[in-house]
């Protein structure tokens, strides 16, 4: 029996935006994601909101209930990725719930849906959302943390994360009841992606509910518990702990927060009294930044000068 090819899905104009892509035009990455591998392999520059681990667990929650290869009609898109759309259009919205909405991949998309009157679906999303939307950026950290198994299931400190979550939140009966404000909650999200799998995109949903999932899933607003819970899943999970908790202590006493113009004299500053096992690794980035920053400075000059004819 011959194959059947499956025609291409187009996708709409996927502009560059911060934690939704990047270039790398002199091919210097790679060795800087070896050497930050060194010293915190769970994570990833594009990991700028750590409460995305939180929205990562609970969609994995909602989706135990579908199987594990399940697809949408669209035959290509998984019911992580349908939560993942439903999420990012809350945030769209319902954005006067959210704290601040910098950072959070996909919303460029979801915001030129909502304005032209679209659905989200695959050829409106991501390009490549398993790498640039919030559950392909944050896979990796969750099986570090295990809050994922290596399969995408819920591990241990998934099912903790989800419980502390919802307790902070007040969505009582969200995990194991039938009745209360979570197993509501919960129950709209499972219907949500239920549809979103037959019909392959998002569809009109009240008010109330795009204000909920963007109340209770606020990438800026973890709860008291629940942040205490990533923190210390992160510190003891995300690379060897030592040096995980010297760095994270060191940006504690910072007391402001690290730009990239500010990262190199960071970790320059970190030498004398950073772990024996530390040193090495901040002496290699070191070197390796010394090199780098001319050659990206000389480029970006370069090419920022107007053209001459």
């Amino acid at each position: 029996m011959a194959a059947v090819l499956k025609p291409p899905i187009l996708s709409v104009y996927d502009p560059l935006a911060d934690g939704e892509g990047s270039i790398d035009p002199l091919g210097l990455a790679a060795t800087y994601e070896r050497l930050a591998d060194i010293i915190l392999p769970g994570i990833t520059v594009r990991m700028g909101r750590p409460r995305f681990l939180t929205a990562l667990a609970v969609g994995t929650y909602v989706c135990s209930e579908f199987g594990k290869d399940e697809l949408a009609s669209d035959e290509v898109t998984p019911p992580y990725l349908v939560f993942e759309w439903w999420v990012i259009e809350a945030f769209t919205r319902a954005a006067d719930e959210l704290e601040e909405y910098g950072r959070i991949p996909g919303m460029q998309k979801a915001q030129a849906c909502v304005r032209n009157g679209r659905a989200l679906s695959a050829p409106a999303y991501l390009k490549t959302p398993t790498v640039f939307g919030f559950t392909g950026i944050f896979r990796r950290l969750a099986r570090h943390t295990q809050i994922l198994t290596t399969d995408g299931l819920l591990d241990e400190s998934g099912h903790r994360l989800v419980e502390t979550w919802a307790r902070d939140q007040g969505l009582d009966g969200f995990v194991y009841g039938r009745e209360g404000g979570g197993a509501r909650f919960r129950d709209d999200l499972r219907k949500a992606v239920s549809q979103g799998l037959k019909e392959a995109h998002t569809s009109q949903r009240p008010g109330t509910f795009w204000q909920s999932v963007a109340r209770n899933l606020d990438p800026a607003k973890p709860g008291r518990a629940e942040r205490k819970l990533l923190l210390d899943l992160i510190s003891n999970r995300s690379g060897p702990s030592d040096d995980v908790k010297f760095i994270i202590e060191a940006m504690r006493k910072r007391k402001t927060r690290l730009d990239w113009a500010d990262e190199a004299d960071f970790y320059k500053s970190l030498h004398k009294t950073a772990p024996t096992s530390l040193k090495p690794s901040l002496m290699a980035i070191d070197a390796y930044e010394a090199f780098c920053r001319p050659l990206t400075d000389a480029f970006c000059e370069r090419w920022s000068e107007p053209a001459s004819f």
